[in-house]
């Protein structure tokens, strides 16, 4: 799931005075050739730092459709390396074009290869940015938080490199662990 997940907004489409909204779902929407003009970006960002040292495989971003409004309906989306963390400085995050997604009348989940973009950033932050397309008809995506995912499968998975020397676990008092070496009281087989 998203490290942090939210919609930017700019409520008069001049791209200044943004505000990032949370606990809503998410929605790209452009409305920026209305009466009462304003723009809302979602965006989600993934925290990759588990993954330092593997090898990515494959990689996609899944959108979970929240619903649909409007006939024809296409979402622009970008990458980009993030901090974990929506801001308004997200807002312009155009990086790395993912291509357009026409999204109309899709209520499964729509699965986007991001294999390369997150090869370049393995161990860091990964975010995504959801643009309505202007050329589309107004309209709006609402992204599901819940579904909203990013499946990455590892090639190389790590690996955890142990002691060469005899040592021994303890669980202490509060549930603390003390790893020690063999001979300082107990053995590798005493019992806990």
């Amino acid at each position: 799931s998203p490290s942090d997940i939210a919609f930017i907004q700019d409520n008069d489409c001049d791209g200044i005075d943004l505000a990032v909204r949370r606990n809503e779902n998410p929605i790209a929407q452009n409305g920026c050739s209305s009466p009462s003009p304003f723009e809302q970006r979602a965006v989600a960002e993934f925290d990759l730092s588990s993954l330092a040292g593997a090898t990515i495989g494959s990689a996609s971003f899944i959108l979970s459709n929240g619903g649909v409004v409007g006939d024809e309906e296409v979402i622009d989306l970008y990458a980009y390396i993030g901090d974990n963390q929506v801001t308004t400085d997200d807002w312009t995050r155009t990086d790395v074009p993912l291509g357009s997604v026409d999204v109309t009348a899709i209520l499964d989940p729509i699965p986007v290869d991001v294999t390369t973009v997150a090869q370049s950033d393995a161990g860091g932050s990964l975010g995504f940015l959801v643009v309505d397309d202007p050329a589309s008809p107004f309209g709006a995506l609402g992204l599901e938080p819940t579904g909203v995912e990013l499946r990455v499968t590892i090639d190389d998975p790590p690996t955890i490199s142990c002691p060469t020397e005899p040592y021994s676990v303890v669980i202490g008092p509060g549930g603390n662990i003390m790893i020690t070496p063999e001979g300082a009281g107990l053995t590798a087989n005493d019992d806990i």
